[in-house]
């Protein structure tokens, strides 16, 4: 019965081969055009230069300042998160901040949000986020002129209480945001049409066979 079968199926090789190229075409098919690609937003990256001037005519700010260390201390920056968090909702920029403890929110903002300096008078606060961190990239780039702003108040109040002749002046701003593009499948098609294929060839297969066996079966 065996001989029987194969010689069946040579017969009818075509027929199988038939079968999953239409069963291929389907797959790709039904996968372009059911299957909508999915919209990528870009990076975001923003950076304010900002200065710590002396309101006192004709002197300058102290080179010990040290404002860097404030800036970058978890009492800082978790004061700044609860205080801009009546106006900002941290919860657009990561969507498990309400779940995270202050610890892990601290160290979140610390890979996001960073200062660099290399002059006690100026500083550069400089945001960045990646497509795969940010909750709401429409929120983001809408809210980070506020979020500037948020900081440069928050930290004028700071450097204030230090020396009530000291201010913070913005001298520059820059916002730099990917393009959104739609997510590349690559050679994904190429997938689906060896799997239509695949499963085609091994439907028709066992109908073939399951005929041939009823033909032995009845003599024929």
């Amino acid at each position: 019965m065996n001989t029987y079968i194969l010689n069946d199926l040579k017969r009818k090789w075509w027929q199988i081969a038939l079968v999953g190229i239409l069963c291929a075409i389907v797959i790709i098919v039904s996968r372009t055009v059911l299957v909508k690609p999915t919209m990528v937003h870009g990076p975001i990256n923003a950076s304010v230069i900002f200065t710590v001037d002396n309101k006192t005519p004709n002197t300058m700010v102290k080179e010990d300042l040290h404002l860097r260390g404030l800036l970058q201390s978890q009492g800082f920056i978790m004061g700044f998160v609860k205080q801009s968090s009546h106006v900002l909702d941290w919860s657009k920029l990561n969507a498990n901040w309400n779940t995270m403890s202050a610890v892990n929110q601290f160290k979140w903002y610390q890979q996001h949000i960073f200062v660099n300096t290399d002059d006690p008078k100026i500083y550069e606060l400089y945001i960045m986020f990646n497509p795969n961190d940010v909750q709401d990239p429409d929120y983001t780039k809408a809210h980070l002129d506020m979020l500037f702003d948020q900081y440069i108040n928050y930290t004028n109040s700071k450097v204030q209480a230090i020396n009530s002749n000291y201010s913070i002046r913005i001298v520059d701003k820059q916002i730099i945001e990917g393009d959104a593009q739609f997510q590349n499948e690559g050679f994904l098609p190429v997938k689906y049409g060896i799997i239509g294929f695949v499963l085609g060839g091994m439907v028709m297969t066992l109908f073939v066979s399951v005929t041939a066996v009823r033909k032995y079966r009845h003599g024929r």
